[in-house]
């Protein structure tokens, strides 16, 4: 069992066992998250929060089939794209991309399963529909009961693994993580109830796509909104709309919490006695220094010369 507090999402990004992620935070405030892991042989359970709106995407842990529960306690999210609820699981795909947008308040605990191991309770249980139903890489909506099973039993896990417990405790925690919960979960997902959410793409999303790759591939130049209107042909009210709805934010806040993301990820890569706030913040393209220092503070509760002492210390 691993468990960590963060209070820089970059450390957060890099320490989350199994998972390859980019975090970046995109409303103001000073960053707290957690993870807690508990892995076996062929299991990993991770348990994570965190309390701002944040972007994260990347990819869940290798070879792995993996499915998110969000708690009673996580507000609702967008993953890759839907708009999550009460009553949805997040299906990966072994090596899917990952992206969520967060609306602050996140708490979800992530089931992670070799794809041999699966496979083999699910042979053992007759259950192969269902395994490759897991498979599919979409969003499926539960019956209340249903998730509160995969809730409790997670939670219960979780809990068993923060406490002290004997050498016997172990071995039936590590039962129930290996056959008792990827059973659970092949059974619950075999049932007919459970249906898929998902289908095409409206035009604004598609829209709101290019106009989030044409900001990271252009994070060191002076974007304006009026650059995305005229790359997606959507009006300025439409693509505010588009962007609050899949980032929390408008698409000024956006492209200025990505720049300040990376000019943040770079202050941390480098070394004070080499590299000065000015250096970076010109490389992102922000000339006014007193201006990207009070943005910067706005965002992350901190000035970008104090991130720059911590990573040194």
């Amino acid at each position: 069992m691993t468990q960590h507090v963060f209070t820089d999402f970059e450390v957060f990004s890099e320490t989350v066992r199994g998972y390859d992620l980019e975090c970046r935070q995109l409303a103001q405030g000073r960053f707290s998250a957690t993870a807690l892991q508990v892995a076996t042989g062929n299991v990993l359970l991770s348990r994570l929060t965190a309390n701002l709106v944040l972007e994260a995407e990347g990819n869940p842990p290798p070879g792995m089939i993996t499915v998110g529960i969000p708690t009673a306690k996580c507000r609702p999210f967008v993953w890759r794209h839907q708009q999550t609820n009460a009553k949805t699981l997040q299906l990966y795909r072994p090596e899917t991309e990952l992206l969520v947008n967060t609306s602050g308040a996140f708490d979800a605990i992530d089931l992670s399963f070799t794809e041999t191991h699966l496979l083999e309770v699910a042979e053992t249980l007759k259950l192969y529909d269902a395994y490759k139903s897991l498979k599919h890489g979409r969003m499926v909506e539960m019956t209340n009961d249903d998730l509160e099973e995969l809730r409790q039993m997670s939670q219960w896990l979780v809990g068993l693994a923060l406490t002290r417990h004997s050498a016997g405790n172990e071995s039936r925690m590590a039962h129930i993580m290996e056959f008792t919960l990827p059973g659970t979960l092949l059974r619950i997902m075999d049932k007919p109830a459970t249906t898929a959410r998902g289908g095409r793409h409206s035009n604004s999303l598609d829209a709101f796509k290019r106009a989030r790759s044409y900001i990271h591939s252009h994070d060191d130049a002076n974007i304006t909104v009026s650059d995305l209107c005229n790359l997606t042909h959507m009006s300025d009210r439409t693509l505010q709309k588009v962007f609050v709805a899949q980032c929390g934010v408008t698409p000024k806040a956006y492209i200025r919490a990505v720049r300040l993301s990376r000019a943040h990820a770079a202050l941390l890569e480098n070394c004070a006695e080499t590299t000065s706030v000015t250096d970076v913040a010109n490389y992102f393209g922000f000339w006014h220094i007193g201006q990207f220092a009070a943005d910067y503070r706005a965002l992350f509760s901190e000035l970008p010369s104090e991130t720059l002492a911590r990573a040194i210390s």
